[in-house]
This record gives C-alpha cells, structure tokens and sequence, in this order.
C-alpha cells in the first residue's frame, strides 16, 4: 500500500505541469524567478539525496523525479518567454541563503544531511512568491497549487505507512504543506477578493 500510494504521487502530479504552462502562456500566473530557479536547483539534487533517505525506494522517488523534469521545462519556458515576475529584495536575500545552502552540500557530500538543508533551502524560497501573491505583484490561480498539495499529500501518507524516521516526511511537509498548499490557499483567497470585489463595482 505504501508503494502504491507512493507511485499514486507520482501519477496525480502529471496534468500540473500542462495545467501551469497554460496559465503562464495566458498570464494567469507569473512565476517568481529567484523561488523557480532555487526549486528547481534544490529539487534536482533532493531527487538524488531522498532516494538515498527512503532507502532506494523508487515508489517514493516518483514525485521528486516527476516535478524536478516539469520544473526544467517550465523554469525554461518562463525564462526564453520572460514570464517571471519581479525578483524584488527577498528574492536576493534567498539566493544569498540558497547559495550557503549548496555549498554546504558541495563540502559534506552528506546525503542525510545535506537533504535536511535542502529543504530548509526549499522552505525558505518559497517566502518571494507568498510575499509577491500577498502584495499583489504575483498572479497565481491555485487549481495545480492544490493538486500538487494533494499529490505530496500521499507521498506523505507512504511513509507514514512505511515509516523510516522523520526525515523523508520532511521534504513532502515542507515542499507540499507550507509550500504548494500555502500557495493554493493565498490564491485563492485573493482571487476570491478581487472577484468579490469586481462584482460589487459593477453597476445596479
């Protein structure tokens, strides 16, 4: 069942990628640069550091697999198409923590350890986006927000059924939970203002 839900991770992830591409093409989103592109670093080398956390198994290394190849391609997209929003002072601060980040991980080579910066990396990047949905200088709609929450979601629910500790809960709470979820939750409570708002200009 573990194994299951694990490659179930995998598989509800898979229409995200197409759905997020369309809202980018379309304006609907505006990714921010600096919180894509450390993802996208953190996400590459937490693909090699959790399969080494949940002990080789490549049912729970599905999702991390999954979005670090959609992540290229949108993160390539975005930039070749200029679809990025404003990087703005958070953005710098966390590249310069980022950048610690990876150096740790290049001097120790600790797969453990490195996998646990990793992800405070990771939850750190996400702090540009919320702050730019939350100021208005970011658009986002939250339907492949959400999708994504729920596909970390059962990743979660595999190693909790197959528990080894909590370090590989760790990147599916982080990256899923206060991540995407957050995300999703932030979007759509602004959308709903703005369209509450739109609704009661218009005239009677």
């Amino acid at each position: 069942m573990s194994d299951l839900l694990g490659l179930l991770s995998g598989i509800i992830f898979l229409p995200v990628p197409f759905i997020y591409f369309r809202q980018i093409k379309q304006g609907g989103s505006t990714p921010h640069p600096i919180t894509w592109l450390i993802a996208l670093a953190v996400l590459t080398l937490n693909t090699f550091t959790y399969h080494d956390v949940v002990k080789g198994n490549w049912f729970k290394t599905t999702l991390p697999i999954v979005i670090t190849v959609a992540m290229f391609f949108l993160v390539a997209y975005s930039f070749t198409k200029r679809k990025f929003g404003p990087i703005g002072k958070s953005g710098i601060i966390t590249m310069v923590f980022a950048l610690i980040s990876f150096t740790y991980w290049f001097i120790t080579r600790n797969n453990q350890q490195t996998n646990i910066v990793l992800q405070i990396s990771l939850l750190v990047a996400w702090w540009p986006t919320l702050e730019g949905l939350l100021k208005g200088t970011l658009r986002e709609k939250p339907l492949s927000w959400a999708i994504s929450a729920l596909a970390y979601s059962l990743l979660v629910a595999s190693n909790i059924l197959n528990y080894q500790g909590l370090l590989p809960l760790l990147y599916p709470f982080v990256n899923g939970f206060l991540g995407n979820l957050s995300v999703a939750i932030i979007a759509f409570l602004r959308n709903r203002k703005t369209q509450i708002s739109e609704f009661s200009q218009e005239p009677v």
